[in-house]
């Protein structure tokens, strides 16, 4: 992991970066967040991504810093085959953002899937939160304030999710994660 690397000098990612003289510390450095801390990668302009291990105590550290999350759960399912800490972030007053990292490490680029492996993991989290750190929160992490939202001024992209039984649901939010497959139609798209 690069915790072992960082903290330890340890695992296969070391010899791959010294044979590629991509060592400019020597290692082990300090503790993983201190050293994103010294290096400035603690700050509301850059995105931290996966936190898989983050601990209590690293997550107080990146909310003070105002670094916006990303998370990415199928990756970090087929990966490390564990979810980043979701309870604890939020306890930490952290609203992460869902993403998705690439189709090497998940079956699909659908952001809503994201949210559905969350939610089939964290029932105790609400479907709609999960929903809205799949668009609110991936604007709000890309410094893109207009979008993935409904306010005034704001240009959200809707779309709609087709059928009687998506019409009936009494919880929009959990019938969409419970109904991945059901037809969408895109009705207006951000612009």
């Amino acid at each position: 992991s690069e915790r072992s690397a960082i903290e330890r000098g340890e695992g296969p990612v070391v010899p791959w970066l010294r044979e590629r003289a991509r060592v400019t510390r020597a290692w082990p450095c300090a503790p993983l967040f201190e050293h994103a801390q010294d290096l400035g990668a603690l700050s509301p302009d850059v995105l931290l991504v996966h936190l898989a291990d983050a601990r209590p105590p690293e997550l107080e550290r990146v909310r003070a810093a105002g670094a916006p999350v990303v998370l990415c759960p199928r990756s970090n399912l087929h990966i490390d085959v564990r979810l980043p800490p979701l309870v604890a972030m939020r306890e930490a007053g952290l609203e992460p953002a869902l993403g998705t990292d690439s189709l090497a490490s998940s079956p699909s680029l659908d952001v809503l899937a994201e949210a559905k492996a969350l939610r089939d993991r964290f029932s105790s989290v609400p479907a709609w939160e999960l929903v809205r750190m799949a668009t609110w929160g991936g604007a709000r992490a890309l410094g893109l304030p207009d979008l993935g939202r409904f306010a005034p001024g704001a240009r959200p992209g809707v779309f709609a999710v087709e059928g009687d039984a998506a019409a009936s649901a009494p919880d929009g939010a959990a019938y969409l994660l419970s109904n991945l497959g059901a037809p969408r139609r895109r009705i207006r798209g951000a612009s």
